[in-house]
């Protein structure tokens, strides 16, 4: 059965054809189905959490998450939990300082490990005042409103710049607790993980960062490796010809039959039967 994809026009958020920038709080972001647009978008996560489908992969998403999402793409959320994002709608064709603005965002033809990246949840509060700046400015049609929302965008681009990493490299500044750990958990897919031997190697309290990790995300530590680990099990089903038992081996699960288990539980299917829908999807093509 082939999903159907919702298209979404430009004109449904942009107050006028001439506005190129735009923006759309989500404060409470409920799933969302897939869909596809005629603009691009940075896709912020700000707290909670929830999987993000994007070009038929799920990505776990939390604080700190960066998507710079292209118009051909199609993309969606689903198992959503207190997820606020903050989508900042852009036509790239149409900006007045174009030139400058390609120097800091990815352009289109740029494969999608160079549009997903990581930002220190300790420095989102910074962005907040632009994007506010940018909410009030991209709700006004006149002229100097329409250059000064792209002067913003230009200016929280070039921050996003400074401030992104890749989501398997270290940051160059690590500023907070939550930068640290999250940054280590996306490291630990096929490797063990012990809240405890992190904090105690990192001087700070397992308690207190457990209760961190939970007030920022919606969800326990151990909770988002796994959601992490599933999505990597599920790209290596899709993927690979390995074998239950290797891919278990390579998303941290020692026992095959207890990944077995999780898998089954979480995805509503066994691991054989994800596997199998793919394959189904392969030879319709």
């Amino acid at each position: 059965m082939i999903q159907s994809i919702l298209s979404i026009n430009s004109s449904d958020y942009f107050i006028r054809p001439e506005n190129t920038v735009t923006i759309e709080m989500r404060d409470s972001q409920e799933d969302f189905i897939v869909h596809s647009h005629n603009f691009n978008e940075f896709v912020i996560v700000f707290s909670g959490n929830g999987l993000h489908h994007w070009n038929g992969i799920d990505y776990p998403i939390t604080c700190g998450d960066l998507f710079y999402i292209n118009a051909e793409d199609c993309h969606g959320y689903h198992s959503v939990n207190n997820l606020k994002l903050v989508n900042v709608l852009y036509k790239p064709n149409e900006f007045l300082i174009k030139k400058s603005i390609e120097k800091y965002v990815p352009l289109s033809y740029q494969p999608i490990t160079s549009r997903h990246w990581k930002l220190p949840p300790s420095s989102l509060s910074t962005l907040t005042p632009i994007i506010e700046k940018m909410a009030l400015e991209c709700q006004k049609p006149d002229i100097p409103s329409i250059h000064l929302c792209e002067g913003l965008f230009l200016q929280l681009a070039i921050y996003i710049y400074r401030l992104r990493y890749q989501p398997d490299q270290a940051p160059i500044s690590l500023l907070h607790q939550m930068d640290q750990l999250i940054n280590c958990l996306n490291l630990s897919i096929n490797t063990p993980f012990s809240l405890e031997k992190f904090a105690q190697e990192h001087q700070m309290s397992a308690r207190s960062l457990q209760r961190l990790f939970k007030s920022k995300t919606g969800m326990t530590v151990m909770e988002y490796l796994q959601q992490l680990r599933l999505c990597q099990a599920a790209l290596l089903l899709r993927s690979t010809s390995l074998s239950i038992s290797e891919v278990a081996g390579q998303c941290g699960y020692e026992d095959s039959n207890y990944f077995s288990s999780v898998f089954h539980k979480k995805m509503k299917m066994t691991a054989s039967a994800y596997r199998r829908c793919f394959l189904q999807k392969d030879k319709l093509r």
